[in-house]
């Protein structure tokens, strides 16, 4: 009988200092202000290639005070506006 492995790990821990930033050091220096509310900016629409980062930075921004990150699979009660919320990010 063999014994399979069931890649069952956690989900690693995203975080802005995790970001590899590459040739996208403005598009971090903007999460980053995101991240501490001083933005000047209301909405960033991040774009890219699959593997870019994109899900990363939002998943880092979700766990900064007041914000919600909303995936496909989210449940429809997280769509709904809170005044606890300041930051929404949506993915895909």
């Amino acid at each position: 009988m063999k014994q399979l492995v069931l890649d069952l790990g956690a989900e690693p821990v995203h975080t802005l200092e995790s970001f590899e930033v590459g040739r996208n050091a403005e598009v971090a220096a903007l999460m980053r202000q995101f991240a501490d509310r001083s933005s000047r900016e209301h909405f960033a629409y991040l774009w890219g290639e699959i593997g870019a980062g994109k899900s990363h930075l939002l998943k880092a921004l979700a766990s900064t005070e007041r914000a919600r990150y909303i995936s496909p699979f989210s449940i429809e009660s997280e769509f709904v506006y809170s005044p606890e919320v300041d930051l929404y990010l949506l993915d895909d």
